[in-house]
C-alpha cells in the first residue's frame, strides 16, 4: 500500500488495504474499550469515488484515528474512533469537525452522532461538544442456527425495482415519516446499492409492506421493515421476517444484523421472538452542520 502522510487525510473510496487497515484498527479499540462501534460495512465497501465520505488520520505512516459519513438520503450519521495512545490530541475533534463541513458541503439535512450507551470517553464527548440527544437503537444479532422461522402462508416476497418506487417511498413513509424527498432517496438508496435487495410483502395482489436486506459474505443487515398501518396486528410483520431470513439462509447468509429503537416495544418482541439477540446499545446525538 502507498505510504500515507501524516495527519489528517481525506478519501474518497477505500482500497482492500484500507479497509483492512480500517478493520485492524477498529479490533484493537473494542477490545481495549471491551466496546463494539456501529461501522457500516455495506458502505465502506461501495463508496462513491466522487465523494469525500472517509476521514483518516495518521502518524507515522500508520492508521490512528477513523471516522466515516454514512449517507441515508439527505440525513448522514457518523462514528468514529482514536487508537488509545493517541486519544486526548484533539484528533476525534478533527474529524468530527472535518465531518460536519463534508455534510454542510452535501446539504445534509441531519447529521447524527452515534455513541455506544455504555462507551464512557463516547459519551463525555457528546456531552462537551454540544451535541443534543436524539433517540436510542439496540444492535441485535442472529446466526442462522438460532432463528426461529414461522409459516408465512398469506405473504409473498416479491423483490422490488425502480419502477416500484412510489409504492415503497409511501410504505416507508407511513412507517418512518420524514418528508417525501427524504423516503425516496431512502428507498431508492436500498433498492440500487451493490448488494442489496428490497422486497413487497404481498397479501394476494395488495401489498401490505416492505424489507430489505444488504451483505456479502455469509453476513446479511436487515432494514427498511414496515407494515401498512391497516395491517399491522394480523401477524404479517412476523412473516415478513422469517420469509427473508429463510430466503437468506438457503442463499448461504448465516449472520444477520438489524437496529431497532429502543422505545418500539412491539418491533423488538417481534425479532427477539425470531431468535436475534441484543448486541449493544447505541445512542444518536444531534450535531449542527456546519
Amino acid at each position: 500500500m502507498t505510504e500515507q502522510p501524516n495527519g489528517l487525510v481525506k478519501k474518497q473510496g477505500l482500497s482492500e488495504a484500507e479497509l483492512n487497515e480500517i478493520k485492524k484498527l477498529l479490533i484493537f479499540c473494542q477490545e481495549y474499550d471491551h466496546q463494539k462501534l456501529k461501522i457500516n460495512w455495506n458502505f465502506l465497501y461501495t463508496r462513491s469515488p466522487e465523494e469525500t465520505s472517509d476521514f483518516c488520520y495518521y502518524a507515522n505512516q500508520k492508521l490512528v484515528g477513523y471516522l466515516p459519513l454514512d449517507g441515508f438520503g439527505s440525513d448522514f450519521e457518523i462514528t468514529g474512533m482514536v487508537h488509545p495512545d493517541h486519544r486526548r490530541k484533539g484528533i476525534f475533534n478533527l474529524l468530527v469537525k472535518e465531518a460536519q463541513l463534508e455534510a454542510g458541503r452535501r446539504k445534509a439535512s441531519e447529521l447524527l452522532l452515534v455513541v455506544g450507551k455504555a462507551s464512557v470517553a463516547g459519551q463525555a464527548f457528546a456531552k462537551t461538544y454540544g451535541t443534543q440527544y436524539d433517540f436510542s437503537e439496540y444492535r441485535l444479532e442472529l446466526s442462522a442456527p438460532d432463528f426461529h422461522p414461522v409459516p408465512t402462508p398469506d405473504i409473498r416476497l416479491e423483490q422490488a425495482s425502480n419502477s416500484d418506487l412510489d409504492l415503497l417511498t409511501r410504505i416507508h413513509a407511513l412507517n418512518f415519516g420524514e418528508t417525501e424527498e427524504e423516503n425516496r432517496a431512502m428507498v431508492k438508496l436500498e433498492v440500487e446499492e451493490a448488494n442489496s435487495r428490497v422486497y413487497i410483502a404481498q397479501l394476494g395482489a395488495v401489498a401490505v409492506g416492505k424489507i430489505g436486506a444488504v451483505g456479502e459474505n455469509g453476513r446479511a443487515y436487515i432494514r427498511g421493515v414496515g407494515i401498512i398501518p391497516e395491517y399491522r396486528g394480523f401477524g404479517y410483520g412476523r412473516q415478513l421476517l422469517s420469509g427473508i431470513i429463510s430466503k437468506l439462509i438457503a442463499e448461504g447468509q448465516t449472520y444477520f444484523e438489524l437496529d431497532v429503537e429502543t422505545k418500539n416495544s412491539n418491533a423488538l418482541s417481534l425479532y427477539l421472538s425470531r431468535g436475534f439477540k441484543e448486541a449493544n446499545a447505541f445512542d444518536y446525538f444531534q450535531l449542527p452542520i456546519l
